[in-house]
């Protein structure tokens, strides 16, 4: 349970990272 929550929390940074990626990219 406690693992869920973190992949949670987690996911949201992975987006907000992969969308900087994404910008540096272009």
């Amino acid at each position: 349970m406690t693992i869920r929550i973190k992949v949670v929390k987690n996911d949201l940074f992975v987006v907000m990272f992969y969308f900087m990626c994404q910008l540096l990219l272009l």
